[in-house]
């Protein structure tokens, strides 16, 4: 395999993602990514991951972002492999304490989670292999954002969004598919999200859980199996139990919400259609009302709006509030106010 690695880039792109794939799909990912590297073909065919290497960060991060990465890639597969599946059967079981709490906290959900990753992107390759994919990308933009505070401190503002054009282009030279590369963009976009919902310190309120799906949809899942992934390796050994627990009530709530309570949290069943914002408030066809039918979306979901008569004083308020939107698009403010 070393005389030949230099061969690789004689190989098709396509050979080297299905090759590439078929690894991230099996069995002890993080020491068969290790042994790629050290035989030199992270560099040829990823070389963007290997400039992961030697990036130092600050506490809590116990390793360097490529060391990390690497144990997120391990965390994440004795979470998956530790997780029931349909008939309860486990396949394993880790000596991790944190990992065993997850999967009791997870335990209801495992026959969804069978169903969710039963069901891939794309003919040939899973969706299990595309979420490792995620997980080997998801700090790609830390070295292009590193920055070193006078304290010492070591930050990586924005290094979701710095990630995504260096993913992109890697995943389409490497010919993945649209779709496959839009599922890697939402978990790196989005990989923080969790995080920063524990740091507040409270269970995530209904509209926090709606933004959350609006902006990931069904990869939203994914993203939190990540998350915990990412916590592990982030502590190790560190980790305060409180904060673990933490984690995983925010991941339970969730997944509640994606699968126990659809209606009412992440897609409320409309009160008002858009016809009915033209019939009862004047308005034309346009992206006003596309705006209008968000906002009343999200108030539903929150909470705040639980009837017709609430969505139409709902409605204007919102125009009287925006009225700037509403003059843009010709109606008149007096158009819409209604008894």
């Amino acid at each position: 395999m070393s005389q030949a690695v230099n061969n690789l880039p004689n190989t098709s792109p396509e050979r080297q993602r299905d090759e590439l794939f078929r690894i991230l799909e099996g069995v002890r990912v993080n020491p068969a990514v290790r042994m790629l590297d050290q035989l030199g073909v992270i560099r040829l065919i990823l070389p963007e991951v290997d400039s992961l290497k030697k990036v130092s960060q600050s506490s809590p991060h116990q390793l360097d972002v490529w060391e990390h990465t690497l144990l997120t890639l391990a965390e994440l597969e004795d979470l998956l492999e530790n997780l029931p599946g349909k008939n309860g059967v486990v396949g394993a079981v880790s000596p991790n304490p944190a990992i065993l709490l997850a999967v009791s906290k997870l335990d209801r959900f495992r026959s969804q989670l069978a169903d969710h990753f039963e069901v891939g992107l794309t003919t040939g390759r899973s969706r299990r292999g595309l979420l490792f994919l995620a997980a080997l990308f998801h700090d790609i933009g830390k070295p292009v954002s590193r920055q070193e505070l006078e304290s010492g401190k070591v930050t990586f503002h924005g290094h979701e969004r710095s990630g995504i054009p260096i993913m992109l282009n890697r995943m389409q030279a490497l010919t993945f598919s649209l779709a496959e590369l839009e599922y890697v963009k939402t978990v790196i976009k989005q990989h923080m999200r969790l995080h920063f919902m524990v740091d507040e310190g409270l269970l995530p309120r209904r509209r926090t859980i709606y933004r959350f799906f609006r902006d990931s949809g069904l990869v939203g899942v994914d993203i939190c199996l990540l998350s915990l992934a990412d916590t592990l390796a982030t502590y190790g050994d560190t980790l305060p139990h409180e904060k673990w627990v933490a984690e995983l009530e925010v991941c339970v709530t969730l997944l509640e919400a994606w699968w126990e309570r659809q209606n009412d949290v992440i897609r409320p069943l409309r009160l008002l259609t858009g016809f009915d914002l033209q019939e009862k408030f004047g308005l034309k066809p346009g992206p006003l009302i596309g705006r209008l039918l968000s906002a009343l979306e999200e108030a539903q979901a929150s909470g705040e709006i639980v009837d017709q008569s609430a969505a139409l004083l709902f409605v204007q308020r919102w125009l009287e509030q925006n009225a700037d939107k509403a003059f843009a698009a010709g109606i008149e403010v007096d158009d819409w106010r209604r008894e």
